[in-house]
């Protein structure tokens, strides 16, 4: 009898987990930008975020101290003291990270890394970023085309 291999299920919990903060991030850049009621359901999870968790006023705490959104201090917080990564395209809210001892890399580097380990496709990937500028997400001219030459390198 064969032994199952883990690996697919471990993958798609990885791919679920990050499809989720992505969508997280997506609703928080869009909630900054006052855009959020273009699409109602990013709304409603930005705002339960906002609310859930015994970490509410932490999050308003380091929202104040180190001036973040309250979305952004929410998305920190749970992985202070584990070895979570978050993912953001927001500069502050890597720099808050960073110094909370939070791993965090860029959007379009955990876009590349899916790409290289083929949890995506290429296509997939130039989708994922035109859906990115497409909802005015703030990538640069130069960014986006690095992006899509590293992505057509693969």
């Amino acid at each position: 009898m064969k032994k199952k291999s883990r690996t697919i299920p471990v993958l798609i919990g990885f791919i679920l987990l990050w499809v989720g903060v992505f969508v997280i991030m997506w609703g928080v850049t869009l909630l900054k930008k006052g855009k959020l009621d273009k699409v109602p359901f990013l709304k409603q999870m930005a705002a339960k975020v906002a609310q859930q968790g015994p970490e509410k006023k932490e999050a308003q705490e380091l929202s104040l101290a180190e001036n973040i959104g309250k979305i952004d201090a929410t998305i920190i917080l749970p992985a202070l003291g584990k070895k979570d990564e978050i993912v953001s395209n927001d500069y502050r809210t890597r720099t808050v990270s960073k110094t909370k001892g939070v791993k965090s890399k860029w959007l379009t580097t955990f876009i590349l890394e899916c790409v290289k380990k083929k949890i995506v496709s290429m296509e997939e990937a130039k989708n994922l970023l035109f859906e990115l500028i497409k909802f005015e997400s703030y990538i640069s001219i130069e960014v986006y085309a690095v992006m899509q030459k590293k992505i057509d390198e693969m």
